[in-house]
């Protein structure tokens, strides 16, 4: 049995949400494509904590040193001796871009082991370099 009134408006009476799932599908796929997972190379390591951080885009090589010694060359152990020459052949091989050395020493490192590695990468020809740290949650 069908109710009509007399004054038939001609609009739908029910909203068919098929339109708006697939625009909302739409976008999701689109800000997963387009988004970056950042990844980081080298040691699993706990990095000390800082207010104050920044991020750059230039070409990044990873030097990662681990509390028991272990140092990781953008993500494969390698040894003090190597180390220089992996960052200097690093450094020849793009000279378009700044290359920035990136050290994630552990906390738990003594700090002259942490100087001695800048030293290392210092030596090796890097002119820009950083200490890796993780961003500080303020508390309120």
């Amino acid at each position: 049995m069908k109710f009509s009134s007399s004054e038939d408006s001609g609009y739908l009476s029910a909203f068919n949400f098929s339109s708006l799932t697939d625009i909302v599908m739409l976008l999701l796929i689109f800000f997963l494509l387009t988004s970056s997972f950042i990844t980081t190379k080298g040691l699993d390591v706990v990095l000390p904590e800082a207010t104050n951080t920044e991020q750059h885009q230039d070409l990044r090589v990873d030097v990662s040193m681990k509390g028991d010694g272990t140092i990781a060359f953008n993500g494969q152990e390698t040894t003090k001796a190597e180390l220089p020459a992996r960052i200097a052949a690093t450094i020849e091989a793009d000279t378009t871009k700044v290359t920035v050395v990136v050290l994630r020493a552990d906390e738990s490192l003594a700090y002259s082991n942490v100087i001695e590695m800048l030293d290392i990468i210092k030596g090796a020809g890097a002119t820009r370099f950083f200490l890796a740290t993780e961003r500080k949650k303020l508390e309120m």
